[in-house]
């Protein structure tokens, strides 16, 4: 058997990076990934500005100004967020009322807070001496003329959006999302929205497989079953030929006598590339490659094919966009559990990690058990033959959350 990190560069080998890019409006690219670096087109902010309400002054027109011998100005005008400061010029000994992100007069370097005045009017009593450039948003102090806001490869957050509005960047280039096909294989699959019938299970692998694949930017081309039928699978690849990047399956791919996988991907022209990996649960995951389009093809066992999707899934994305957002995190935290004993192979085991410890449930060791997802958001890795006990320190693999 192929170690796990020897399998996922043999998928990597054959999953070209995305190239292909797009124009799309600012509203729709959260989530994105970046085609290029995004740089400020002019400053920001674009004019000198109020960081408070006050008055803008010369700093030297309060030289010396005190509680008991306060500096007093005229007011020449009033000025708010959004009005044009140009008719309002204060020369020493004068000021202009503002209000907080008011644009300033070219003739002005400090705002003098409103609280260390008399609120005056017409004329204004200063009881501090303020120092030029305080309270005072120069020009560009935010961004500077082409500074680099967000390198390529970047994953855009909501914050990304923000400051990308600040610049009036009202379309961003960005890589086309990865397209991924779902064949689930199995005859005793049927859909959520059909009645079951005798010996018959929810395909419930696939929404979970294709929600990930959603949050994280991409896009699900298709989602269908196939029975345990060679042909029909035949027939599914060839629907699926130009349309996706990537095809996933489940089931299939173990020793039973309906594992046809193997034998139909290679019948119809396909390449192994590996078939069982050495870590559990999920050891029968394979990958193929059909007319260059790669085939990651999980367990069928729904908790098992998880663990496959997150120990292939992430690595892979991150290769395919060129950036570390979605790689694996591995960490080291304090494990909190009842002892498990060694495995003759690598193991995988559900946790959920919060605040530097990871906890593992106590029925964990149940593969079968598929509800355990509901309480995870990593996988401990168990060593082979090495125990775990309460208080060890273990490696946690966390996949990239949205």
């Amino acid at each position: 058997m192929i170690e796990l990190e020897a399998a996922v560069l043999k998928v990597k080998e054959r999953l070209s990076p995305q190239t292909r890019i797009e124009s799309i409006p600012l509203a729709e690219s959260v989530g994105r990934i970046t085609a290029e670096a995004i740089t400020a087109p002019a400053p920001v902010p674009a004019f000198p500005r109020a960081a408070m309400d006050g008055y803008a002054v010369a700093a030297e027109s309060t030289a010396g100004a005190s509680v008991l011998q306060p500096v007093v100005l005229k007011v020449i005008g009033t000025l708010f967020a959004g009005d044009n400061p140009a008719t309002l010029q204060p020369k020493l000994g004068e000021a202009v009322r503002v209000m907080t992100g008011a644009a300033l007069p070219l003739s002005v370097d400090s705002v003098v807070p409103q609280e260390w005045t008399d609120y005056g009017e017409s004329q204004v009593k200063i009881v501090r001496e303020i120092l030029q450039g305080k309270h005072y948003v120069a020009i560009g102090e935010d961004l500077q003329e082409k500074e680099t806001i967000i390198e390529a490869s970047q994953y855009l957050t909501s914050e990304s959006l923000g400051v990308l509005a600040s610049v009036g960047a009202a379309f961003v280039h960005v890589k086309k999302k990865l397209r991924v096909g779902i064949i689930s294989t199995g005859s005793e699959l049927t859909e959520v929205e059909k009645p079951l019938k005798t010996a018959q299970v929810y395909n419930s692998s696939a929404y979970v497989l294709a929600s990930y694949i959603q949050r994280s930017g991409g896009e699900v081309v298709f989602q269908t079953i196939c029975d345990d039928e060679p042909q029909q699978f035949a027939e599914q690849l060839r629907l699926a030929h130009n349309q996706v990047d990537l095809i996933i399956t489940t089931g299939g791919v173990s020793v039973g006598q309906k594992d046809f996988l193997p034998a139909a991907i290679t019948e119809n022209g396909g390449e192994i590339l590996f078939h069982f990996v050495a870590f559990k649960p999920g050891t029968p995951v394979m990958a193929a490659v059909w007319e260059e389009i790669p085939l990651l093809c999980l367990s069928g066992n729904p908790f098992a094919a998880l663990v496959d999707f997150h120990l292939f899934y992430w690595p892979l994305l991150a290769h395919f966009y060129q950036t570390a957002t979605f790689e694996l995190k591995k960490e080291q935290q304090l494990l909190r559990s009842e002892e498990i004993k060694g495995s003759g192979l690598r193991r995988f085991i559900s946790g959920y990690s919060e605040n530097g410890h990871v906890t593992i449930e106590k029925n964990r060791a149940k593969v079968s058990r598929f509800q355990q997802i509901l309480h995870s958001n990593c996988l401990v890795e168990q060593l082979p033959q090495q125990p775990l006990q309460d208080g060890n320190l273990v490696t946690v693999y966390r996949w990239f959350q949205g």
